[in-house]
């Protein structure tokens, strides 16, 4: 299974955002959102979630379970230390 930020990666590279207009959509900084696809941070938070989600057309409930942050998909889970 592969980590929350590597999926990130590759669902935004499928639709052809680049990490520089991904962080303008989420209203984040460019660095920020490519640390959180290295997984040097947690995942977004909900908010940012959803813009993604409405972005990609992706349920909600699956970007929660993705980041961890869904009691009902599969439950929260706390990063992993390195």
């Amino acid at each position: 299974m592969s980590s929350f930020g590597s999926w990130f990666r590759e669902v935004r590279e499928q639709n052809g955002y680049t990490v520089r207009g991904m962080a303008k959509i989420l209203e984040v900084t460019p660095s920020y959102l490519s640390k959180v696809e290295r997984d040097d941070f947690t995942p977004m938070t909900i908010e940012k979630l959803v813009i993604a989600g409405t972005t990609f057309n992706i349920p909600l409930s699956e970007l929660l379970d993705k980041a961890g942050r869904c009691q009902y998909c599969g439950g929260f889970k706390p990063k992993e230390q390195k």
